[in-house]
């Protein structure tokens, strides 16, 4: 029984105390049963003194395999970790660095996963905003709604990208220009979206351009307009 148990005891100290714990279980294992079988007693009690040395290697050889595939396993799955949260650092600062707001829906839970940078894009702290699609309607600008709709539609009928520009509305009450960029994640090609995950850009400052540049070409045409009337009056009088 005690031979059983040591194989499972072993692998549960390898994911919980790392490769060293299962390392040193393995060791202290051994010595134990070392010392039992030289003594003629359990587990190893066979009466032949060869049959217990037999025996006890086998079990030596077997608590050694599984304290290294034990101490792998972990080992492995402790690199993927750190390789997964890497990477999600990286994507994070690189976000970051492109101020583009991150938002993640699962439809299979209907939750919705809102980036620091989206919501303060919007004036909202991490914890003022619930992780719901309706937070994103209810900020909706009205006139923006049908357009946006339609592009969520686009994508669950089977289009690849979601792109799109709406107003949202900021806490302070007025509105920001948003980009939207977004793709889903279908359970099979051309399937259901299981997920759908994208950007927001704040387009404030491209728009404050847009608008510069729009009052600036007016000025010019109502100045070029202004100049043309004035030579079309200096010709007649010239002319007498």
């Amino acid at each position: 029984m005690a031979f059983a148990l040591s194989f499972p005891l072993l692998v549960w100290i390898a994911i919980n105390w790392g490769p060293r714990g299962a390392t040193l279980t393995a060791v202290l294992m051994t010595a134990l049963c070392s010392w039992l079988t030289a003594n003629g007693w359990a587990p190893f009690d066979e009466p032949n003194l060869q049959e217990r040395i037999f025996f006890l290697d086998v079990f030596v050889f077997s608590i050694a395999v599984t304290a290294m595939i034990g101490a792998g396993l972990v080992s492995q799955e402790r690199l993927a970790t750190q390789s997964l949260k890497a990477n999600v650092e990286r994507i994070s600062l690189a976000f970051t660095a492109a101020q583009e707001g991150v938002w993640d829906w699962d439809l299979c839970t209907g939750v919705v996963f809102y980036s620091p940078r989206w919501k303060s894009m919007l004036g909202y702290t991490e914890q003022e905003l619930a992780p719901s699609v309706d937070e994103w309607r209810r900020l909706l600008h009205p006139d923006d709604e049908p357009g946006a709709l339609r592009a969520v539609d686009s994508v669950m009928n089977g289009a690849d990208l979601f792109e799109v520009e709406f107003r949202l509305r900021h806490k302070a009450g007025h509105y920001v220009h948003v980009l939207s960029r977004g793709y889903p994640l279908r359970e099979s090609p051309g399937g259901r979206v299981l997920r759908f995950v994208g950007t927001h850009f704040d387009l404030t400052e491209r728009k404050r351009h847009e608008d510069a540049l729009r009052a600036a070409h007016d000025r010019l045409e109502a100045r070029v307009e202004e100049r043309t009337r004035e030579l079309s009056l200096e010709r007649p009088n010239k002319g007498l």
